[in-house]
């Protein structure tokens, strides 16, 4: 929640970078103060992500080349939501893209900002129950692996930070967090 007297007004903008993918704009704001200030904005389209979880204990996971790390990454299947798409559909459609998978049950966990001191993509992220595992179908130009991960191994990931991509980490802990409260509730030790 806003406290009054936090809120920065525009004053002007300057767009830098029209591309693809983002947009960079430079505002002038004008402080709660008085004073004004420089604000870059990376302004691009809000995402979904999803933790797919199989019937037989298993998170698919995709291992891509991320050219702006320069190294391969681990991660949970996402993308960005097309124009009049809801999260959900998005959701959905992301995770038989990129690994062929549909999901019988699909639930939302969270929502967030990715990077909010200066972009303003909101990611939507989902827990999906997978009933049927296909081939993926991922866009031109997408070199994707599907992984099939036993969700016993993925506090030995998390620990060894094999895990290094933020939506990853936050849908992984969440999972991880769930089956520890479901090992609490049934008074069994927590894994």
């Amino acid at each position: 929640m806003m406290k009054q007297g936090f809120a920065e007004e525009p004053i002007d903008r300057e767009t830098i970078y029209r591309g693809n993918i983002i947009t960079l704009n430079v505002d002038r704001v004008k402080l709660p103060s008085g004073d004004a200030a420089t604000r870059e904005i990376v302004q691009t389209r809000d995402s979904v992500a999803v933790v797919p979880v199989t019937r037989d204990d298993e998170v698919v996971l995709v291992r891509q080349y991320r050219y702006a790390a320069q190294e391969e990454v681990l991660e949970i299947p996402a993308g960005r939501i097309d124009p009049g798409e809801s999260p959900e559909i998005a959701a959905r459609r992301e995770l038989i893209e990129e690994t062929g998978c549909r999901c019988s049950a699909l639930s939302r966990i969270a929502g967030f900002y990715v990077a909010v001191g200066f972009a303003t993509e909101f990611m939507h992220l989902y827990l999906g129950t997978v009933d049927y595992v296909g081939d993926a179908c991922p866009d031109d130009g997408e070199l994707i692996q599907a992984e099939l991960i036993p969700i016993d191994e993925i506090p030995k990931l998390l620990a060894e930070q094999q895990i290094r991509d933020a939506k990853t980490l936050v849908g992984l802990l969440h999972l991880s967090w769930t089956l520890g409260l479901a090992h609490a509730e049934r008074g069994l030790p927590r894994g």
